[in-house]
């Protein structure tokens, strides 16, 4: 049952706008494939990546070969429908079913989980293969003397492989050697800080070997994709925060509350401090994120520690509960009868609410204007199909998925390396892009106003302008749903600069007639 709902909620969204990061990891993932069967060159994802780029993309653009979008999103939420009942399994075996229902229902009605069950990124993945690792921990710490052993390594390796597939998924770590050090009754306190040693030291050495054997791209893009990781300057630790207690605040303090309840209980104190740890699993995301000032993937992270909050916050909700029937029954039948009602009752509620929440953040987060409209894709596809330049865009991987041509085919305005001719020196940033211009290593150039603003796209633009003689301009029309070309809104936010040695035979003066199936799309 849990899942169904879970996959309706998930199939609710799946039409939602593309993004960026999906179509970027759909290319990427082309771009790797392509590499694998013909030795192709592959562009410097592993540098700029917030996981190892031969992991999920190419699964992702495997699933998007047979059905679009839609099946790299499908693949995501069979990830975390597999997370839920990872997470439904290891509650069972810690606490029992009926905590187990109540944190399946927990987790699948956030926000976050909702979101990532659409969203064709590493994200679900990660988490799917965390969860993993967590419930190979649970079954160890249960386990016997030798027989935990096996369940060890096997959680090593789906960290390992969770942190390789998504690097931010290491900031849970910590969650999964807990859960393997504290569970389990009657083990001596040397037994659990080997299963925490042994657990840390073989995942470090892991990770270790794989950085190394990878190169220092890889780890180059750990640094700037996770650790150093920075946008626009940075936000404001208060705005993090706020944003994380809309998001996750609800879970959070029934976690909190979930471990008071089992530190109040009669069992271990080890599972006592693994209810506190849980629940601290909770704000690892926000506090991460508000010392970096990054308010960017936030609402996805936040995922990570609701799947480790929802622990102690079921067994609370369940066990509080339990002692209200009891307290207010008197024979053992309608004692019976009343923990059913009442725990289906709580169940019901906590879902309910939790869906009708967690549908709202994730729809408003779903709903994101695309980059570019249907119109504006239609229009600028034949284009950039037609001629063999290089092209210069804000949104590349969006326009590369949409228009069905090649990752390489693009460069973006975020990040650019531009080596002159007749030099040895590589350029970065506004200067690689003037230097690109004059040189006329781009042959079209696509703006959106709503980056006009920023220095580089102020760069570029004046440099434009003053090689007007080189460069012509086109105003981007948009098509309304009666089929008829028309100025609209796209036309009013997008710039587009064509290299005149490409199209000045192509693209007809105004008032000609079109001349070329693109022809229409562009006007002086």
């Amino acid at each position: 049952m849990l899942l169904a709902v879970q996959a309706l909620l998930g199939l609710n969204m799946i039409s939602r706008p593309v993004s960026m990061d999906e179509t970027t990891y759909i290319d990427a993932g082309r771009a790797e494939i392509a590499h694998w069967l013909h030795g192709t060159a592959v562009p410097g994802f592993a540098g700029a990546f917030s996981g190892a780029p031969v992991i999920y993309p190419p699964l992702s653009a495997a699933a998007a070969a047979g059905a679009g979008l839609t099946g790299a999103r499908l693949l995501s939420l069979a990830c975390m429908l597999a997370a839920t009942a990872l997470l439904f399994s290891a509650v069972r075996q810690l606490f029992g079913p009926r905590p187990a229902v109540v944190a399946g229902a927990l987790f699948l009605t956030t926000a976050s989980a909702q979101y990532l069950s659409v969203l064709a990124t590493y994200d679900a993945m990660s988490l799917m293969l965390l969860a993993l690792a967590a419930r190979c921990a649970v079954a160890a710490g249960e386990s016997p003397g030798r027989s935990r052993w096996p369940l060890t390594l096997a959680a090593i390796a789906a960290m390992t492989a969770a942190n390789a597939t998504g690097y931010p998924s290491a900031l849970w770590d910590p969650a999964v050697i807990a859960l393997i050090a504290l569970t389990g009754p009657g083990r001596s306190r040397a037994s659990r800080v080997a299963a925490a040693a042994v657990t840390a030291g073989g995942t470090a050495a892991a990770l270790g070997g794989l950085v190394i054997a990878a190169g220092p791209a890889y780890r180059h893009g750990i640094l700037f994709s996770t650790v150093d990781r920075t946008v626009n300057g940075g936000h404001p630790a208060a705005a993090v925060l706020g944003t994380s207690a809309i998001l996750i605040g609800c879970l959070a303090a029934l976690a909190v509350m979930g471990a008071t309840v089992l530190t109040a209980s009669a069992r271990g104190r080890a599972i006592k401090i693994l209810g506190w740890l849980l629940a601290a699993a909770a704000l690892l995301a926000p506090a991460e994120q508000a010392r970096i000032g990054v308010v960017v993937s936030l609402f996805k992270h936040i995922g990570y520690g609701a799947w480790f909050a929802a622990i102690p916050a079921a067994y609370g909700l369940a066990r509080l509960a339990e002692l209200a029937v009891r307290r207010l029954s008197r024979s053992r039948r309608s004692l019976t009868a009343a923990l059913v009602i009442a725990f289906l009752t709580t169940t019901v509620m906590v879902a309910v609410a939790g869906a009708v929440t967690g549908t709202i953040q994730a729809r408003d987060r779903g709903n994101v204007p695309a980059p570019y409209s249907a119109g504006a894709i239609y229009l600028l596809k034949p284009v950039v199909r037609e001629y063999p330049g290089l092209v210069l865009a804000d949104s590349p991987s969006v326009l590369a998925f949409s228009t069905g041509t090649s990752l390489g085919q693009w460069a973006n305005t975020f990040s650019y390396r531009y080596r002159p001719p007749g030099t040895a020196r590589t350029l970065i940033g506004k200067p690689a892009y003037l230097s690109a211009i004059e040189h006329r290593a781009f042959s079209l150039i696509v703006l959106r106003q709503v980056f006009s603003g920023r220095p580089a796209d102020r760069a570029i633009l004046r440099l434009l302008r003053r090689h007007a003689s080189q460069w012509g301009y086109a105003r981007m029309w948009s098509l309304h749903k009666d089929g008829n070309i028309r100025h609209g809104s796209d036309g009013k936010r997008i710039y587009i600069y064509y290299r005149k040695s490409y199209f000045q035979q192509t693209v007809p003066a105004p008032g000609s007639s079109p001349g070329r199936a693109h022809s229409s799309a562009l006007g002086r």
